[in-house]
Formats: structure tokens, sequence, C-alpha cells
């Protein structure tokens, strides 16, 4: 045998069966876990978040919608006109309940359909609080999860047919946007460029953890040696995902691993999870079953029916999964070169029509890496002279609180004043996020939903007379700080703050 077939022998792995039906049992169970925690994640945050005495409540979205006329296939929200908070309360429940049964792996296809439609709904009833990637990433996955899901009632891999081709390359193809985007957006920003982004990442980024605190301790050759692998992983790694067997799973691999690191040192919620799903669909039966016990490896590996479906059928489904795949390759070029009309204009035209339906998203998290971090801490006071602070539960409060774990929750307001702060050294953030302004007036008002969404709040829950936004630095503190302290954090003095505020006959005003 000549050296370039070993390579290739080498590279492609043992002559085993291509399957892909218990990488596809697995990856559909990930995804009716992670809509399991989307939907529980939203449900004890719901009444504080979106209802009618929340922050930014729904009922707003669905009777504009209603007021403009808007159809579901240009605005596709259930909701329309006068919106109840048992309404809101049903549709999340029912939401959980789909999620449950595709986790279960019980009509799987419906399943999907359902929480897809329900979770789309509140990405538009929820503005702010649903405008992260990792909410429009779930949304994409899960549609082509329904072309990958069995039409079966229960999804059991071995009386299934294959998962269909064109399928599996929409996942791939998913994968390879979130991957090579996340790490395209980062080049020509000066701190991912010089590697020293990860000097400042794990202190800045929105939610740190403890391990963040630990990491940040390191030294500066291995922040730069990070930056570097992370780089290569995220640039040149997703090619792999089209190569040989060994190559896809090296790509698997590598991908897992850069989660587990980000899941360890940060907060995001369902996003690494998310991920580890699609990496799965990388992954073969023959190697996914290697941890299964041997004897009942053939047993597992062995399919004895596949029900075909109409060939109109299959036909229409696979070209809707390869629009959505050229899409999502036409939102990689056009960010790679946005200069050159590279995207045809029937192209553009399928990008336009999914776009209501978040069906093809660009990714990139970290563009540009903050290197301070300011924090907005509201305070309330009953005379104007002594201030006590509103704690959000995972944000820097007192200096020694640890920075604790809350995935897969995601704390909604927690992550909004991460962001109403981001980018600003002026004491007056509001322009920053519709969500301040009507913070403060349900706080003034003392709504108890709204301040649930706290861990601490002051004058026994009461609504104080006046409230202000004092705006203050934080880092994380070197290890012969916390060993002379026991302090996580540095606080800084206060940079200034929002003048305080009342209510007059229902309105915010200045207090003075």
């Amino acid at each position: 045998m000549s050296g370039v077939a070993h390579i290739r022998r080498w590279v492609s792995g043992p002559d085993v069966p291509r399957t892909y039906l218990w990488s596809r049992w697995v990856f559909l169970r990930l995804l009716g876990a992670v809509f399991l925690v989307a939907f529980g994640s939203l449900w004890v945050q719901l009444d504080g978040l979106i209802s009618s005495v929340g922050i930014l409540p729904a009922t707003e979205v669905s009777e504009w919608a209603a007021h403009e006329g808007k159809s579901w296939l240009e605005f596709p929200m259930l909701f329309r006109g006068e919106l109840s908070d048992e309404t809101l309360r049903a549709t999340v429940l029912t939401g959980l309940g789909a999620s449950l049964l595709l986790l279960l792996g019980i009509v799987p296809r419906l399943a999907i359909a359902v929480a897809w439609t329900i979770y789309l709904s509140f990405l538009y009833a929820g503005r702010s609080f649903f405008s992260y990637q990792w909410d429009t990433l779930l949304l994409e996955t899960a549609l082509v999860a329904f072309f990958l899901a069995p039409g079966s009632l229960l999804s059991r891999p071995s009386r299934l047919r294959p998962p269909p081709t064109a399928a599996l390359l929409a996942s791939r193809v998913l994968l390879f946007k979130l991957m090579f985007l996340s790490g395209f957006v980062k080049l020509g920003d000066v701190e991912w460029d010089e590697l020293t982004a990860l000097q400042y990442h794990y202190w800045t980024q929105p939610l740190p953890t403890w391990v963040g605190w630990y990491a940040h301790q390191l030294p500066v050759w291995f922040h730069e040696a990070s930056v570097v692998l992370t780089l290569a992983i995220e640039l040149f790694v997703p090619f792999l995902i089209f190569g040989p067997r060994r190559a896809r799973l090296f790509a698997a691999g590598a991908f897992v691993f850069l989660m587990v690191v980000i899941g360890l040192t940060g907060n995001y919620n369902f996003f690494n999870l998310l991920t580890v799903a699609l990496c799965v669909l990388l992954v073969d039966d023959a190697t996914l079953l290697r941890f299964v016990p041997r004897r009942s490896r053939e047993r597992l590996l062995a399919v004895d029916i596949r029900p075909r479906l109409p060939v109109w059928f299959r036909v229409h489904e696979g070209a809707a999964v390869l629009a959505l795949s050229i899409a999502s390759l036409g939102i990689v070029a056009s960010r790679v070169w946005p200069e050159r009309e590279l995207v045809p204009r029937w192209v553009q035209r399928i990008q336009e029509s999914g776009r209501p339906f978040v069906a093809c998203n660009s990714y990139g998290l970290f563009a540009n890496m903050t290197t301070v971090r300011y924090e907005i801490e509201l305070e309330g006071s009953e005379n104007l002279f002594d201030w006590q602070p509103y704690r959000l539960p995972w944000k820097p409060g007192p200096t020694d609180r640890a920075p604790g774990f809350c995935q897969p929750h995601q704390p909604r307001l927690d992550w909004e004043m991460w962001f109403a702060a981001l980018g600003t050294r002026q004491p007056m953030p509001w322009t920053a996020r519709e969500v301040l302004p009507r913070l403060c007036q349900r706080l003034l008002e003392g709504e108890p939903a709204v301040m649930a969404l706290f861990a601490e709040v002051p004058f026994d829950g009461k609504p104080p007379r006046f409230l202000r936004a004092t705006y203050r630095s934080y880092r994380f503190t070197i290890a012969e700080e916390r060993r002379e302290t026991g302090d996580w954090w540095k606080r800084d003095r206060d940079q200034g703050h929002v003048p305080p505020l009342r209510l007059q006959n229902g309105r915010m005003m200045p207090a003075m």
C-alpha cells in the first residue's frame, strides 16, 4: 500500500458503516433538554420580565401587532390583541410540555414544531430580553432538527430510516457558520490581534464564575497561548467539519473542549449545551457506541426497518433544507467579503424570506473585547442621604461574594444590566437599553414581581421614596489582594450617578 493510501486510510478511519441513527437520537434529546431549560428559565422570571406588571409587558407588542394588522407570515408571533398573564403562563407550560415530549422521543417532529413556534413568539414578545445569539441559535437549530427528526410516533433508532443527507449537511453548515464567524469577527480587534484579550475576558464578561477568577491569575504567556488556541479552533478547525471521518471527530472534540472551558469560566446559559448538541451530529454511530458495552453494541447498530416517505415529500423536504444551507453559506460569504457582491439575488431573497422566522442568522461572540467593567447599581432612599442597594443575584455586588454558577439558567435582567453599562463611561446610561427606565419605574412602584428578580431589596420590599443609579468600575482582585482581604472583586469609588428619581402622580420625575 502506498504512503498516500496509508494517509488516506488513517484520516478516514476504519471501514465501518457511516450511520447517524443514534447520533440523531442523542442530538434530539439534547435539543429537548435545551428547550426544557429555556422554557423553565423563562417560567421563573416571566412575571417580572414580560407580564402585565413586568418590566416590558408583552401585551404592548401583541396589541401593536393587532393594531397594525400584522399577519403571522410577516410578524410570526402567536399573540394578538390584549394578552393576559394567564395566557402567557399557559403558553410557557405548553412549551415545557413540547420540550418534555422531545426529550422523551415522543412525536419528535410535532414537539419541535410546537416548541419552535412558541419560543419564536416569546422572542418577539420579549424584545430586549430575548435579543441574544443563543436564542436565535436555538430557533435555527430547531428548524434544522425538524427536517432531521423522524416523523414517527416514537424515535427508536433501530427501527427508523437514516437521517436525510441534506438535513445532516444543514446541521454541519450551521455549526460551521457558528464557529467560523465566532472567530472571524474577532479579527481586527486590537486585543485579539495583540493576544491580550484573555487578560481581560474572565472578569469583564457578563457573568463570570469563581473558576474564571482562578483562570485570571494564570501567567500572561498562558493567556496569550489560549488566545492562539481559541482562534485556531474557531477559524481553522471548522473546515474539518466537511472532511473525512477522523477530521470530523477531531473537530467535534475541539469544539466540545472549547465549550467546556467557556462554561467553566463564564455563565453562558444553554449556549454551550446547544453547541455540544450540534457537535454530536459529527460523530457516527460506530464511534458513539464505542462507549456502550460490546455485548450491546451489535444489537444497537442493527437497523432492521427503514420506512420510506413518499418521493415527492422527500424532494420538497430536501429542497427546503438545502435552501437553508445555501442561505447560511451566503451569510458567511457576505461577512468575510462585505465589499463584494458574492451572494446571488435569489439567495438574498431566501435570506429575506427567512428573516421574520429567524431562519438564517449571523453569529460571533466577543467581536470587541472590553477592557473595563462598569456596573450600574440601583439604590433606594427615604431621605436622599442614606442609600440602600438593590442587588441582582449573579452580578458583582459585595466584593467578598464569589462569582457563582447559574447556567444553564439565564437570568435575563442580570444580562441586560451588563449590556446597559457596556461601552459607555458616562453616568447617564439610560439610553443604552429600553429596560432601565422601565425597571426604575417598577421599583419606585414597589412591584413585587420585579423585585423578585433581585437577590436583595431594601426597605422590606416596600417601594423607596427615591431611586438612583450609581456607576462603579469592578475588576477581579489578584491573588495577594484576596489573601489580604478575602475579596474576589475590587470596586472603585463611585464614577457618578443618575440624579435621584421619584414618582409623582404615577410618573417618574427627578427628585430635585
